[in-house]
């Protein structure tokens, strides 16, 4: 079907800056970022490889595919990925700071098993307050501790030879079938961990939490720009005080020379 291969179509053109600023954040000479269509966090945003040689449309059909490949060109790919996702990164940022004055955490990783192909790095913002998450399979797809969202830096672990499970353990380990069974578990709150049966219930928690998030972040501004102003209230009232004292030593009439009988005497003496 047309929609599973959209991300491929995006991958594929010849110059991604011909996409409109509706559907693209930026690209580099590697990649494409791109808005997600149904994000399921405030800021949500995919991260395309192009398909550009030496890799294939079929080398980047998703993750597994990847591993496939020879070790370092693996390994290359996916370093590359994590290198323009933290540009994606940096962008997102300025954003929180423009729409809320403050920054929180940004999640970047995969889905064990995609329901696209061409193979996309999720990078989003982790307040799951999107308006799209509408099953408990979207929120444990995304869950960063469930284990069906495998974070960039994690599987990037993979390549180290001291670390468990390698790279060549993993190229045979993405069993669709276990990891489709990760959605099925009970939801659990990203945040506090709270279990929560259903996803209205789920929805309105999350929204409540980053409600509070805002609302302390907005004190926690508050306090900062009070502080501030204390600073320079204090700053300026030392300074007038400065400036009066400076002012006071400068009006004071010399000091008046006072005569003793032992001072004239030595005058007259010297005047003889």
């Amino acid at each position: 079907m047309a929609h599973l291969t959209v991300l491929r179509g995006y991958a594929d053109r010849t110059d991604p800056a011909t996409l409109p600023d509706t559907i693209r954040l930026c690209h580099s000479d590697f990649s494409v970022t791109v808005f997600d269509k149904y994000p399921k966090s405030i800021f949500h945003f995919l991260l395309l490889p192009l398909i550009r040689p030496p890799y294939t449309a079929q080398d980047l059909r998703d993750l597994r595919t990847v591993l496939q490949l020879p070790r370092e060109q693996a390994k290359a790919l996916l370093q590359n990925m994590r290198r323009d996702a933290l540009v994606a990164k940096a962008l997102i940022e300025e954003e929180m700071l423009a729409r809320h004055s403050f920054k929180w955490d940004i999640q970047m990783g995969f889905h064990a098993v995609p329901s696209l192909e061409h193979i996309h790095l999720h990078i989003m913002s982790t307040d799951f307050n999107g308006g799209f998450i509408k099953s408990k399979k979207h929120l444990n797809s995304f869950h960063p501790k469930v284990g069906f969202f495998l974070h960039i830096d994690d599987v990037l672990s993979w390549f180290e030879p001291d670390v468990a499970p390698t790279w060549f353990a993993m190229k045979s380990d993405i069993d669709r079938h276990e990891y489709e069974k990760l959605l099925k578990e009970d939801m659990m709150c990203p945040h506090c961990d709270k279990a929560i049966k259903t996803i209205p219930k789920m929805k309105d928690h999350l929204r409540a939490a980053w409600n509070d998030r805002v609302k302390e972040e907005s004190n926690k501004a508050a306090r900062a720009i009070a502080a501030r102003a204390m600073a320079r209230s204090k700053r300026k009232h030392e300074e007038q005080e400065a400036a009066e004292t400076d002012g006071d030593d400068a009006q004071s009439p010399p000091a008046k020379r006072v005569e003793t009988d032992s001072s004239r005497a030595v005058e007259s003496t010297q005047a003889s």
